[in-house]
């Protein structure tokens, strides 16, 4: 499942095969929506033709309690500024919590007879996501994103059923967040319109900014 972040998801893997993959706007029409995909679950399972006693395990797309000591040192560090960490670290994500073990309860009333869930830190479900359900038994595996709980991009290497990570890049030193930058400053909506810019980029001319981004972008 993802509720924690925008095109909120629900598949099903079965055997190491994926069944079903759906994204909560498809069912609800709303674009990019962060609603728990409700919907997405419950259509995913009619795909597949299973019911709820036959999940044997539920993975979570993050983990919320991952590097809260560097989050907390970074809010009082930015305190003045923090209103907006605050309401998306705290606020928000204790609500997309709450929403999550409510729909669970709904289902299995009792938790300890429910499938057990984990929660994978965000950029390995990116890898993992990709890896475990190709065909390959051996690949390198690359994850870029804004943010993940505090990780921006991981590099490792994916072998039968294990994942082993290399490296990791942490916030603020984020591509993506330096592409939803890009994409507010060309007049979109950042983590929202990226799919615009990326459609636009081919069209443009590097020449015109490159001076510029040039003094923006380090790479060590």
């Amino acid at each position: 499942l993802n509720y924690f972040y925008h095109d909120s998801t629900a598949c099903i893997v079965s055997a190491g095969k994926l069944i079903v993959a759906i994204e909560e706007e498809r069912l609800s029409r709303v674009k990019h929506t962060y609603a728990f995909p409700a919907l997405s679950i419950k259509k995913s399972l009619e795909v597949a033709k299973l019911r709820y006693e036959d999940i044997d395990c539920i993975a979570v797309s993050i983990k919320p309690t991952l590097h809260w000591p560097a989050k907390l040192w970074y809010g009082l560090r930015n305190f003045t500024k923090a209103k907006p960490f605050i309401s998306h670290e705290i606020i928000s994500a204790r609500y997309k919590q709450k929403a999550f073990w409510e729909w669970y309860g709904s289902v299995w009333p009792d938790r300890k007879r429910g499938p057990k869930v984990y929660f994978v830190p965000h950029h390995l479900t990116h890898a993992a996501g990709s890896f475990f359900a190709s065909p390959y038994e051996s690949a390198a595996l690359l994850s870029l994103d804004g943010s993940g709980e505090w990780a921006t991009s991981l590099l490792g290497k994916g072998e039968g059923n294990t994942i082993t990570t290399y490296n990791q890049s942490y916030f603020p030193m984020s591509l993506g967040s330096f592409y939803e930058a890009v994409t507010e400053f060309c007049g979109f909506k950042p983590n929202y319109d990226e799919g615009k810019t990326m459609g636009l980029a081919p069209l443009g001319d590097p020449k015109v900014f490159h001076d510029i981004v040039d003094k923006i972008i380090t790479i060590d």
